[in-house]
Parts: structure tokens; C-alpha cells; sequence
């Protein structure tokens, strides 16, 4: 799975200056200084990612009748029937009213 990090604390980090007890000498340093130049110019110019935060739901049950499943973020519904409820014994892993995710949260996340 891709992970996606924040350019501005990207930039921070490479911002920290470099101290002489890093370096073993001065043409070492120099180099440092460099890399963390290069470093920075390319964090700074790579194309931001097109991502949003993950928004998770659940689907709940209806206790009138006809039951139907909806969502635990927008409150609408799915399915409205019991007869699709048992031909469908896994619904959706996303709400197609608002897109919330459904699945079972993963790795404690």
C-alpha cells in the first residue's frame, strides 16, 4: 500500500542544519550540505497526490419493517429488503451514497 507524507515536514527535517561533529571533515560536510540541497529542491517539485482521509462506517440494520441497511455516516439506505439482505450475505466495502469505507478496520488502523 502507498503512504503519503507531508511535503512541509519533508522540507523541515531536510531544513535541520548540518553540524561539524556530523562530518568527519570539511569537504565532507560540504557534501552533506549538497546532497541536502538536491534532496529538498526534489522533495519541494515531485506532484502532490490526489489522496483524502479514509472515512469509515459501518452498515446497520433497520429494526422496522422492511428491514434495510444503511449507512452509519450518511444515514441512508442500501438495501431494502430482507429478501436482498439474504441474497447478498456481504454488502458493498464502500457506501455509494457518500463513500464511506466498510470494511472491517485492518492492522489495528
Amino acid at each position: 500500500m502507498a503512504e503519503y507524507i507531508e511535503r512541509e515536514k519533508a522540507i523541515e527535517l531536510l531544513s535541520q542544519p548540518i553540524r561539524m561533529s556530523m562530518c568527519l571533515s570539511t569537504e565532507e560536510c560540504h557534501h552533506k550540505i549538497a546532497q541536502q540541497r538536491i534532496d529538498r529542491y526534489l522533495i519541494e517539485n515531485i506532484p502532490a497526490a490526489d489522496v483524502r482521509p479514509v472515512v469509515r462506517g459501518k452498515w446497520n440494520r433497520t429494526d422496522a419493517y422492511p428491514h434495510r441497511l444503511y449507512c452509519s455516516v450518511c444515514y441512508k439506505t442500501y438495501l431494502k429488503n430482507d429478501e436482498l439482505l439474504e441474497r447478498w450475505e456481504f454488502p458493498l466495502n464502500f457506501c455509494p451514497n457518500c463513500g464511506a469505507d466498510m470494511r472491517e478496520e485492518q492492522d489495528g488502523r
